[in-house]
């Protein structure tokens, strides 16, 4: 997902917010405000920031269990 939103095969659109090249997604799962999910490891479309994502998640205790 370069320079426009994509849409995922049910047709919803992605994309990422990022604030000073710091992606939100980053933010929020190294807070431990959010889970690394809805990848291919779950049954869906690889997701191109998935190997960090699931790495920062591996690393960071989570607050919402």
């Amino acid at each position: 997902m370069t320079g426009h939103d994509q849409t995922d095969r049910w047709g919803r659109e992605l994309g990422y917010i990022t604030f000073n090249q710091t992606g939100l997604g980053t933010v929020l799962i190294a807070e431990g405000l959010a889970h690394a999910r809805y990848d291919d490891l779950d049954g869906y479309d690889r997701h191109p920031r998935q190997d960090a994502y699931r790495y920062i998640d591996v690393v960071t205790p989570n607050l919402c269990e």
